[in-house]
């Protein structure tokens, strides 16, 4: 009895599952119908490979943006550090050949800095 009630769920079963996969369709319209799956797959593929193309494209950006910045801290930091260690030497001196030594530093320190400045506006995109 048991082995009998096991044959005929497993028969309605096959049943079942063979109905719904035919789905009453002719084998063109099940060729038409895998032919059109296959061109949005592919669509769906091309607009994917499309997107992390920019994706890409933006985080380089955003890298070279960050590293052109980075560049330029670090240039204006050695320059900010350059000028103090000028500053102080021109301690050593007096009179007329202090202010011109104290004219230099900071004329060197604001020549570094415009550079730096020419270097970041270079590297921004158009």
């Amino acid at each position: 009895m048991r082995l009998d009630r096991l044959f005929i769920i497993g028969a309605v079963g096959a049943l079942v599952m063979t109905a719904g996969c035919s789905g009453g369709e002719t084998p063109a319209q099940a060729q038409k119908d895998v032919a059109e799956a296959r061109l949005d797959a592919a669509h769906d593929v091309a607009e994917a490979k499309h997107d992390a193309a920019k994706d890409v494209l933006q985080e380089q950006k955003d890298v070279t943006k960050a590293d052109a910045q980075g560049t330029y801290n670090v240039t204006v930091t050695r320059a900010e550090g350059d000028h103090k260690v000028a500053i102080e030497k021109c301690g050593l001196l007096t009179g007329s050949a202090l202010k011109a030594c104290k004219d230099q530093a900071d004329a060197d320190y604001d020549a570094a800095k415009a550079r730096a400045t020419e270097v970041l506006e270079a590297s921004k995109p158009s």
